[in-house]
């Protein structure tokens, strides 16, 4: 540390914990306030360097959060509407539509979200019978976004308990509040050679494949013989295991990326 360093508060001269992006101009800042310290400048001059730097800071770790979600997005696999809510009305009438599960949502995301730095909480409030939901979606360099859900939790479904309406509306604002602060895109189950367990990946699959594999450093040998191919060729892969062989690119794409390997 050198004779002006000693000066300043530490967590100001600390950088290395900073996100890189901020590296050179926080750098910047720090000779800045140097030339401050050693020419003796007020302290209501020293605290807007200060403000400076934070706005700094905080503007480096909202590009990071976004580059990162980014990442998270192009990584993370569609959610599929695997369960279906079956729904009385008041009237007697009857309707059902299909959704993706929050449980199976989690299940899906979480080892994306990891691997990018990413975690996520909910707050609740209720006020009569609305209930406001936020979920906030934080980084691990600290910066953080929030969407909220705003429901109803009077149901119309009969025989339901309050304290199972209350249940319902958190259960369905959680996945809306974070499908929306994560920007995940819902789909319809693919069943494309579902029933036909020979058939094979169609042209779009194909690309799909072709397009993770760019660039990638893989020992395709293992990837063929680990998709149940004998040959060499993406368009003979099992429709059925074309979801298994996109994760395990995403996997390997992920370890090279963090291990450098």
């Amino acid at each position: 540390m050198n004779g002006t360093e000693k000066d300043l508060p530490a967590e100001i001269v600390k950088t290395d914990a900073l996100p890189a992006i901020a590296q050179s101009e926080v750098g910047a800042t720090l000779a800045v306030l140097h030339k401050a310290v050693e020419s003796g400048m007020d302290a209501d001059s020293l605290s807007k360097i200060l403000d400076m730097q934070e706005r700094i800071l905080d503007r480096a770790a909202a590009q990071e959060f976004a580059d990162a979600l980014a990442e998270f997005q192009n990584d993370c696999p569609l959610m599929q509407r695997t369960s279906t809510a079956s729904i009385a009305t008041k009237s007697g009438a009857k309707y059902s539509y299909k959704f993706a599960a929050l449980d199976e949502i989690a299940k899906t995301i979480q080892p994306v979200l990891h691997r990018h730095g990413f975690s996520y909480s909910w707050d609740c409030e209720v006020e009569g019978a609305i209930m406001t939901v936020t979920c906030t979606l934080r980084h691990r360099n600290g910066h953080r976004e929030s969407a909220k859900f705003v429901c109803p939790t009077e149901s119309s479904s009969p025989g339901m308990s309050p304290q199972q309406k209350n249940a319902g509306a958190l259960t369905f604002a959680k996945r809306q509040s974070l499908t929306a602060v994560l920007g995940l895109t819902m789909t319809d189950p693919d069943t494309d050679g579902a029933s036909d367990p020979t058939a094979k990946v169609n042209a779009d699959q194909v690309v799909k494949l072709e397009d993770a594999l760019e660039g990638l450093e893989m020992d395709r040998a293992r990837f063929f013989k680990a998709m149940g191919v004998d040959s060499d060729k993406l368009s003979d892969i099992p429709a059925n295991v074309f979801p298994s062989a996109m994760s395990l690119i995403r996997q390997k794409r992920a370890a090279v990326k963090e291990g450098g390997k």
